[in-house]
């Protein structure tokens, strides 16, 4: 599927100020927003849902692959919240988001994964 490169970089821009460059992002509203233009910036993968109420950037996306790298190959929450300087309320979304994008594996339901970055 061929992405589609009519996207709004303005908007993508604005967002991307409200919510901050920390993993830690700040709640941005969308729906101040032109609809089509931010369904275009999901699709075309610029931002991505952690959850009903975050949202992040390709930008965030190193950000997370390094802490990821700095973790044992076999990690829990807790070492994923101290490596990254998260709170349970954005590191279990990430860690789900990590797990979707294949950069980690849930190996329990204890929540240890598996770094497979």
């Amino acid at each position: 599927m061929e992405k589609n490169k009519d996207i709004d970089l303005d908007l993508y821009q604005n967002i991307l100020n409200e919510m901050s460059i920390n993993l830690s992002v700040n709640s941005v509203d969308l729906n101040e927003y032109n609809k089509e233009s931010v369904k275009e910036l999901f699709m075309n993968e610029y931002l991505f849902r952690l959850n009903e109420s975050l949202i992040v950037s390709k930008e965030h996306l190193p950000r997370l692959l390094n802490v990821l790298k700095n973790l044992p190959e076999v990690f829990n929450v807790s070492e994923f919240k101290e490596e990254s300087g998260l709170s349970r309320k954005f590191a279990i979304p990430y860690l789900e988001f990590a797990d979707k994008c294949s950069f980690t594996s849930k190996i329990d339901s204890s929540g240890k994964r598996k770094r497979l970055v």
